[in-house]
């Protein structure tokens, strides 16, 4: 399971935010999307083991993203994604 918060700079939690994560190795090509709730947090559940890159975006905001997320069988993570400034 990967957990998270979507934020924006000055710390404010952004609610309806796309979270999408990938995976791609030589093996298999794997998706998952959810969106944020009111509060800014997202759950990724059933993401296979491996290494899986994390995207976010706002409407308003820059998309932001982490890359290598290491997931774990039976281990949980938790990470923070700060969108910053417009996207215009």
């Amino acid at each position: 399971e990967l957990s998270g918060t979507v934020r924006g700079a000055e710390g404010e939690p952004i609610s309806g935010a796309r979270v999408i994560a990938l995976r791609a190795d030589l093996e298999s090509a794997s998706r998952s999307t959810t969106r944020s709730g009111d509060d800014g947090r997202f759950v990724l559940r059933g993401l296979a083991q491996g290494s899986w890159d994390l995207s976010a975006s706002a409407d308003g905001y820059a998309s932001a993203g982490l890359v290598g997320q290491a997931i774990e069988r039976g281990k949980s993570k938790e990470v923070e994604l700060v969108l910053t400034g417009s996207a215009d």
